[in-house]
């Protein structure tokens, strides 16, 4: 994927920013303030106690890169929804907690109730943000969303047999389902299918994203 650069012009209370976001370098006539990795936003005075923000976004993370660390986010402990939603968030303008907390209820097949996959609900919920109906009479939109939805979901099944989080669990399920996650030790890491779900649901959306995007 190539970079992409978005602008974006806004007039935000300096403060405020200094403190969601830490680093500031001054210069003789602009502040630069470091988002993150990604993102650069520059400033310059306005008369009142706000500044006027050119925000650069540059998602610097190619395709491989975003799968790769979907990965990295289960690995570290995050649930398999939220390691989907987290590594492609970005694109859609939400910093990581805000796509953290959209997905969390989503992981361990919904609430550990081990329904749909976590991850493939991690791809519907980034299929939403990327083509999902805003009117309330575009039925036009919702019927394309729906489409692509189920197109990830037969690509998901085909790939791994099932959507549903105990089919894919097999053996492995839990005879009796509680809301208490199991530990992350190095047993369960090696015994779970997980990573290689939450892998497999991000490379599945990446080709969806280029098909969608025609790249």
């Amino acid at each position: 994927m190539n970079r992409i650069l978005l602008c974006q012009i806004v007039e935000w209370n300096l403060i405020q920013w200094m403190k969601n976001y830490g680093d500031v370098v001054q210069t003789e006539h602009q502040r630069i303030v470091y988002l993150n990795r990604e993102s650069v936003i520059i400033t310059s005075p306005t008369p009142k106690i706000h500044y006027l923000c050119i925000r650069i976004i540059i998602y610097g993370m190619d395709y491989e890169e975003r799968i790769e660390r979907a990965v990295a986010l289960f690995n570290s402990g995050f649930n398999c929804s939220q390691s989907v939603v987290a590594a492609f968030a970005d694109m859609y303008g939400f910093t990581e907690e805000q796509a953290l907390r959209m997905s969390a209820s989503f992981g361990a097949g919904i609430g550990r109730m081990r329904e749909t996959c976590g991850a493939a609900s991690g791809m519907f919920l980034l299929a939403g943000l990327e083509c999902g109906q805003t009117e309330p009479k575009d039925a036009a939109t919702k019927s394309f969303n729906y489409k692509v939805v189920q197109e990830l979901a037969a690509t998901f099944k085909e790939q791994n047999g099932s959507i549903k989080c105990a089919d894919l669990l097999g053996q492995l399920k839990e005879k009796t389902t509680t809301h208490v996650p199991e530990a992350r030790t190095a047993e369960y890491y090696a015994k779970r299918p997980c990573p290689r779900m939450v892998e497999c649901a991000a490379r599945i959306w990446v080709e969806k994203l280029k098909e969608l995007r025609g790249e």
